[in-house]
C-alpha cells in the first residue's frame, strides 16, 4: 500500500491473488486498475473502475493501515470513505475530514497525502501531519503539526519502513538565476529532506526551515 510518485501518486491494496492501483484522474475521481499476474513476468490489466466521481480531486490519495479508509486531496480539503479493497468500492460521497485553506500557491494545486504506518492515526499533507483520531472535521492551520517549512512544492513524501522518519522530496524553484544570468535549465538540484520521527524528540527538532526561497540546491553554476 505505498504509494508510488510518478505522473500520479499511485495507491497499490494488495488483496490476493490481484493487486489493484489506484489513482486520481484529475477532471474525473478516483480510479482502480485490477491487475493479475499471468505468470512469467507478465501482468495483465482486468479490470478498470471508477471508484469515486469528484472532479475537484487533485491528486493526493492514501488508505488507512487497515485498509478500510480511503483519503485523496483537493486544493482545500482532504476527504475520506469507507472502502472495499476486494471490490474497489468506496461508500457515499466523501466526508470532508480535514480544512487546508492554504494562502495561494499559484500552480500548485497538489496535496500529497501519506497515511503514517509507524505513527498511529497520523495522516501526512505535503509533510504536515495531524495527529489525532481523525473523525471529524478539522482545521488544518488550527489542528496541524508544522514537520517543516521553507519547502517548495514537496509532492513526494514517505516514511522509512523501519524507523518511521518521515522524508519529503521538492521540486525545486523555477526561473533560477545568478548574477543576472538563467541557470534553471540545470538547477536548482531539488532536494531531499528528512523531517524526523513523529514523537520522537531527540531526533530532529519539528517545524525546521529548509531554505526556500533564499537558500537552494546549487547542482551545475
Amino acid at each position: 500500500m505505498d504509494p508510488s510518485y510518478l505522473l500520479y501518486q499511485l495507491l497499490l491494496v494488495s488483496t490476493t491473488p490481484s493487486t489493484s492501483t489506484c489513482f486520481v484522474e484529475q477532471q474525473v475521481g478516483i480510479t482502480s486498475l485490477l491487475i493479475e499476474d499471468q505468470g512469467n513476468h507478465c501482468l495483465k490489466v482486468s479490470r478498470k473502475t471508477n471508484v469515486i466521481r469528484n472532479s475537484n480531486l487533485t491528486h493526493g490519495i492514501t488508505i488507512s493501515s487497515d485498509g478500510g479508509t480511503l483519503y485523496a486531496s483537493s486544493v482545500e480539503a482532504v476527504l475520506s470513505w469507507p472502502y472495499n479493497a476486494a471490490k474497489s468500492s468506496a461508500t457515499g460521497a466523501g466526508i470532508n475530514i480535514i480544512d487546508i485553506k492554504l494562502s495561494s500557491e499559484g500552480d500548485h494545486i497538489t496535496r500529497t497525502l501519506l497515511y503514517a504506518k509507524k505513527q498511529k492515526n497520523t495522516l501526512i499533507i505535503k509533510s504536515f501531519p495531524v495527529q489525532k483520531a481523525i473523525t471529524t472535521l478539522q482545521n488544518f492551520n488550527t489542528t496541524g503539526k508544522l514537520l517543516g517549512w521553507g519547502l517548495r512544492n514537496s509532492v513526494g513524501i514517505a516514511e522509512h519502513p523501519v524507523t518511521g522518519g518521515l522524508y519529503s522530496v521538492e521540486m525545486g524553484m523555477d526561473m533560477a538565476t545568478r548574477d543576472g544570468k538563467t541557470i534553471s535549465e540545470t538547477n536548482p538540484g531539488d532536494e531531499l529532506n528528512y523531517h524526523g520521527i513523529i514523537g520522537k524528540a531527540n531526533d530532529l527538532n519539528p517545524g525546521l526551515n529548509h531554505g526556500y526561497p533564499h537558500c537552494y540546491v546549487a547542482w551545475d553554476v
